[in-house]
């Protein structure tokens, strides 16, 4: 089963959790002036094939946003507190603790962050602890697209009022 669902002109390869979609020349990616890299994004994943996978994917669709990642909660506050983060990719499971915990915690920090929950885990407990700790939207991997992810990414921009 694919971990993120493919779309007509995304068809990766013969291994779809590791194969990034192809580039697209589409509006997102010019959403910002050329050179400024004012919107920044998370990604929290254990994994490191999807984790890869989707920083990639991201790359190739908005080359001008910065990008990090961390396979671990710890890590990632680490990164929270070292760069400002406008949108966080979080996974429920994660080596040290759960993502509602990051959740909760970037709500106490008072980071200014959209958190966007990708798990593979479609049941409704999740959901209503995930929006019980600050999240914002919760998506199923398996079930959600690079489409549907990056229109989450321009969605998020065009809220900040970034050009």
């Amino acid at each position: 089963m694919a971990i993120i669902r493919s779309t007509g002109a995304d068809a990766p390869g013969p291994h779809p959790d590791a194969v990034p979609p192809r580039a697209h020349a589409s509006a997102a990616a010019s959403v910002l002036p050329e050179g400024e890299t004012r919107f920044a994004i998370l990604i929290v994943e254990d994994n490191p094939v999807f984790r890869e996978f989707l920083q990639r994917a991201l790359h190739a669709r908005f080359p001008l946003l910065a990008l990090s990642a961390a396979g671990s909660l710890r890590e990632a506050l680490l990164r929270l507190n070292a760069a400002r983060t406008d949108l966080v990719f979080a996974d429920v499971h994660l080596p040290d603790g759960r993502g509602f915990e990051l959740a909760r915690r970037i709500r106490q920090m008072s980071v200014d962050a959209k958190v966007v929950f990708l798990s593979g885990y479609d049941l409704p407990e999740y959901r209503v602890v995930a929006y019980r700790s600050g999240a914002d939207q919760y998506l199923v991997k398996g079930r959600v697209s690079i489409d549907d992810i990056a229109a989450v990414v321009n969605s998020t921009i065009a809220s900040r009022g970034a050009p």
